[in-house]
């Protein structure tokens, strides 16, 4: 996704908790969703959104990540990855012309792919399109990827940019991040 989705391609629905529905949802978000619901004595509601061993620049906004000179480092440091992905895209679009050029059929390449370690991809297309739903707080257990020795240093600046760029999003400068 190179820009910021408005709306899911997929519709999604609310539902209600049930032993069947939450099997595939995260089990950190339904403990703290069923701990404040008893607390609060609240209606609670859960999103899930995640993407498992995804670094946290993949989560931020492209304009956020532009601004920052240590978040243009990890750009950088991605650019060989992505060049790498761009490279494969080149191949495809040079089949189609091919196969159109021998009146072959143009092989199915599918839809645009998420890549999901690609900066800004999961925001624009997992984030973006929930900014305009009232959030009280995000639970984040995302960036396992940003714990290698190459990666830690920008760590505390990646996240600390993260969850700026999501209040700034929200509109929300003290939604509280968990």
């Amino acid at each position: 996704m190179q820009y910021p989705l408005t709306d899911f391609k997929n519709k999604a629905a609310w539902q209600v908790c049930t032993p069947k529905t939450v099997a595939d949802f995260s089990a950190v978000a339904y403990f703290v969703g069923r701990e404040i619901h008893e607390t609060e004595k609240v209606p609670i509601g859960l999103v899930d959104s995640t993407w498992g061993g995804t670094p946290a620049e993949a989560w931020l906004s492209l304009d956020t990540l532009s601004v920052s000179p240590v978040l243009r480092a990890v750009m950088k440091a991605r650019a060989v990855d992505m060049d790498n992905e761009a490279t494969k895209l080149l191949q495809q679009a040079v089949q189609d012309e091919q196969a159109k050029a021998a009146g072959k059929p143009v092989p199915g390449h599918g839809e645009e792919k998420i890549i999901p370690w690609q900066p800004a991809v999961l925001f624009n297309a997992q984030i973006a399109p929930l900014t305009p739903m009232p959030l009280k707080g995000v639970i984040w257990y995302q960036g396992e990827s940003n714990a290698g020795p190459d990666r830690a240093p920008y760590c505390q600046a990646l996240f600390e940019s993260l969850i700026e760029d999501w209040r700034m999003k929200w509109k929300q400068p003290d939604m509280p991040f968990l």
